[in-house]
């Protein structure tokens, strides 16, 4: 079956991994770097409260300097492979920390960082350390600007939910994936066991029919001086014969073939998806 695409699909293919299935959801995480933009709803001049007074230049300008920087960072993470997505992670956290001093908000990276580090195919404890260090490296720079502690837990408690969020997602898609792979050997069994099956009824088939063919055709050979016609009749039961059994063969074939592609693809897909290759067919 052909599966038709539009523009948007082929430039999200290229951007995210198609195996890993997850739709348009990195586009709209894109959203919390709204976040950023935040400083524009505060005073700076001292007053608590909080209404639009525009986006200081002095922040302005290094914030999208680190989006910049951020969104080839982002979708380059979706495909790394081996060590590269710590170093994905680590280049993120690095932009937050380094635009925390002008921008408060720049905690928005630090949380990404960690939502990133639940995608690592290390153990959870391992992946825990990570984001430990992240989180204690950020409560650091948070002394050392003396930014109110406050900002630190409060990005703690958001990383730490979308740290075990990724991480439930992921391991429910990695059991979805196990449980669709063990419906596809049963699959690929099933026809196994149709492909011998139609292998004995071959074999069957076809010795019946050569034996026939082998008799017709001794008896054609003595009854050729004797009586040409009675041979004539079992030289065209002998092609009778033979033409039946070939329609045979090649219906019990076709059966094979059909069985075997479909099996082999679905096998070649699940071996190459688990590597992080894109398997597509019609």
């Amino acid at each position: 079956m052909t599966t038709q695409h539009t523009p948007l699909h082929y430039w999200r293919g290229r951007l995210i991994p198609e195996e890993l299935q997850l739709g348009w959801a990195p586009f709209y995480n894109l959203g919390f770097l709204l976040f950023l933009f935040m400083p524009a709803l505060f005073d700076y001049q001292g007053k608590t409260e909080m209404y639009w007074v525009g986006m200081p230049p002095g922040i302005l300008w290094p914030t999208l300097a680190t989006i910049a920087v951020f969104l080839p960072l982002y979708f380059r993470a979706h495909w790394g492979g081996g060590r590269s997505p710590i170093a994905y992670t680590l280049a993120i956290a690095a932009l937050g920390f380094l635009l925390l001093p002008v921008n408060p908000f720049a905690n928005t990276y630090v949380i990404y960082a960690v939502a990133f580090v639940a995608q690592i195919g290390h153990r959870l404890a391992s992946r825990l350390l990570w984001v430990a260090a992240i989180l204690l490296a950020f409560l650091l720079e948070i002394v050392l600007v003396r930014f109110p502690i406050f900002i630190f837990a409060l990005t703690t408690i958001i990383a730490v939910a979308v740290f075990f969020g990724n991480h439930f997602y992921g391991e429910n898609a990695r059991k979805r994936a196990e449980l669709k792979l063990s419906h596809d050997e049963v699959r690929r069994l099933a026809a196994l066991a149709e492909r011998e099956r139609i292998g004995r009824d071959l074999h069957d088939l076809l010795g019946h029919t050569l034996s026939l063919v082998a008799l017709k055709s001794e008896l054609a050979g003595k009854l050729f001086e004797r009586d040409p016609a009675a041979a004539r009749r079992e030289i065209d039961d002998v092609t009778r014969v033979a033409r039946d059994a070939l329609t045979q063969v090649r219906r019990a074939v076709s059966g094979i073939r059909a069985a075997g592609l479909a099996s082999e693809l679905a096998s070649a897909r699940l071996l190459l998806e688990s590597d992080g290759i894109a398997f597509q067919y019609e």
